[in-house]
């Protein structure tokens, strides 16, 4: 699968179930809802970011919206860097929360084999996910936080389209 079809098979409405367990303190929690996906135009009041600017062109952007909050919805923007012919790619993905600049975040991605890893460095954190298609109603991750000291937080979530 190739890195544009992977992104196109986000769009739509999922219901989501997501396990997370705190290795430290050897707890867990679970967590369920919904998920909306759609492809969007980049927007303009993010285009003051010189990088971004300079990427726009060749990014594709996403609004991803958790249990039909609206007020809390984030913008994805995923800059594709190379794509090569046995369909792996890599790039970086921008993540606003609320469509603000200021809570801009910022993964690498590495699309091979049809499972996307990303890996993001928040402060001390490192935080590598992987998201993978069983058929195109059915999506899974795991993630793995870790830190100096290794790794201190997992979870696995999976997804089950709606439309």
């Amino acid at each position: 699968m190739n890195i544009e079809n992977f992104f196109l098979l986000n769009q739509g409405s999922w219901l989501t179930q997501k396990t997370y367990y705190s290795l430290k303190k050897k707890q867990h929690n679970t967590q369920k809802g919904k998920l909306q996906v759609k492809k969007i135009e980049f927007p303009q009041n993010l285009g003051n970011n010189a990088l971004l600017n300079f990427k726009q062109n060749k990014m594709e952007t996403y609004e991803i919206v958790w249990n039909d909050d609206l007020q809390n919805k984030d913008i994805i923007a995923i800059y594709i860097k190379n794509h090569n012919q046995n369909n792996s790619a890599d790039g970086t993905i921008y993540k606003f929360k609320n469509k603000s600049i200021d809570e801009a975040s910022k993964s690498n991605f590495k699309l091979e084999k049809n499972v996307l890893t990303t890996y993001t460095k928040q402060d001390v954190f490192h935080i590598e996910e992987k998201i993978w298609f069983v058929n195109s109603n059915l999506r899974l991750s795991e993630s793995k936080v870790k830190n100096n000291e290794g790794c201190i937080n997992i979870s696995f979530s999976s997804e089950i389209k709606i439309s």
